[in-house]
């Protein structure tokens, strides 16, 4: 049924040459739809791409860490990616001056508590919000 939701979808996208918004965790719908994907997290931008630029190089750590919980069928033993901790609540997200994620992120820097990064424009029409990429190129390690 989902398919051809998704398909019924497609086809009136293009005849009728509109956009669609579709608000989701599955991947795989992301993939087979998107001509650009945002996403965020407790209710901030983190990063935005066009979705092929997406797959091939995340870089906010969230993004990261999304990517890798996808299930995938030669991990039949292996336990899922977990990314450690939980969002934070509706005050705590209140109270934070820094990244909503910092408390999560495993590569948060003391910047990242003190001030919320701003969008930063990383090319081939990519941008995140993330305190690696301050230089507007961020550490070798990062972009891995």
């Amino acid at each position: 049924i989902q398919a051809q939701i998704l398909d019924i979808l497609k086809r009136l996208r293009q005849e009728r040459n509109m956009a669609v918004m579709f608000i989701t965790h599955d991947m795989g719908v992301i993939a087979d739809v998107s001509d650009r994907v945002i996403v965020m997290y407790a209710g901030n931008v983190v990063e935005e791409a066009p979705v092929t630029q997406f797959f091939k190089n995340p870089l906010h750590p969230y993004t990261k860490g999304l990517l890798k919980a996808i299930p995938r069928p030669d991990m039949k033993n292996e336990r899922l990616y977990m990314i450690k901790g939980t969002v934070p609540g509706p005050e705590e997200q209140y109270a934070m001056k820094g990244c909503k994620f910092c408390d999560r992120c495993e590569h948060a820097l003391p910047k990242c508590r003190e001030e919320r990064p701003a969008m930063k424009d990383m090319g081939n029409g990519q941008k995140t919000a993330c305190w690696l990429y301050d230089d507007g190129k961020g550490p070798a390690k990062a972009r891995q």
